[in-house]
């Protein structure tokens, strides 16, 4: 019981969090077997085992919804797949429940979420590529997340590689809990230092930061877990061998 306490407060000092860190980590279980990336995740990942769905349909329709019961400390993979002569399509969706107090005092509680995945856009979804469209409701389990694989790449990163993503962020509709940053393709360091500073140029968020896939994740909070407010912000990232700047906008309100 204390080790997943100890473990929480630990990232908690780091600015990070049991659940973030198990959100990523749901990325690179994935990524093993034949699907192992050459120089990224698990280095001897391809002697990994893979997951396993725990549900599995296919798109005869323009809907799919399927429920599951996840465990605190959890990852849960459901997988949709369009094979019909002419689209080829696979999604696969890690649900990672990071609640590790029920881990530690009540292993037996369990939370459920709701996926719902369509071929037209549904109020508060996810778009991929604007072919489909993902709903969650996690019923207020705050610790629950999500982390979607459309063909073999992860949507929430590497389909946003390029850019600033979203960019503008807007607080009330967005519905990712995250920006998303880039690092350029030709740099492979797993972890960067992370600057951003208001219009003012004053600095309002310094720390270290995890690079997955080319991506660094921010959840837009300073480092007193405050929410920052709407205008333009400056970036500034710098690895061991190169500095990357640019810059983003949030509109909150």
């Amino acid at each position: 019981n204390r080790a997943m306490v100890s473990i929480e407060k630990s990232l908690k000092d780091r600015n990070s969090s049991f659940s973030a860190m198990l959100r990523e980590f749901s990325i690179w279980c994935y990524y093993t077997g034949f699907l192992k990336q050459q120089g990224l995740f698990f280095e001897e990942g391809e002697l990994y085992p893979e997951y396993e769905a725990m549900i599995t349909s296919n798109f005869s329709s323009s809907i799919l919804s399927d429920s599951i019961n996840t465990a605190p400390a959890s990852i849960s993979v459901i997988r949709y797949c369009k094979n019909n002569g002419i689209t080829k399509d696979t999604i696969s969706i890690l649900i990672s429940n990071g609640d590790y107090y029920n881990a530690a005092h009540d292993p037996g509680k369990t939370s459920k979420v709701v996926v719902r995945a369509t071929t037209y856009e549904m109020p508060n979804s996810i778009s991929l590529s604007g072919k489909y469209f993902l709903f969650y409701n996690h019923f207020q389990a705050t610790e629950i997340s999500e982390e979607t694989i459309f063909n073999n790449s992860a949507a929430g990163w590497v389909l946003t590689s390029q850019m600033v993503y979203p960019n503008p962020y807007k607080l009330q509709s967005t519905t990712l809990p995250f920006i998303c940053i880039p690092v350029p393709q030709n740099d492979y360091e797993s972890e960067a230092d992370f600057n951003v500073y208001n219009a003012a140029m004053q600095l309002v968020y310094s720390g270290k930061k995890s690079v997955l896939l080319n991506i660094i994740k921010w959840n837009l909070k300073s480092e007193h877990f405050v929410t920052l407010g709407t205008g333009v912000y400056f970036y500034i990232i710098k690895t061991t061998k190169n500095t990357f700047t640019g810059k983003f906008t949030i509109i909150n309100g």
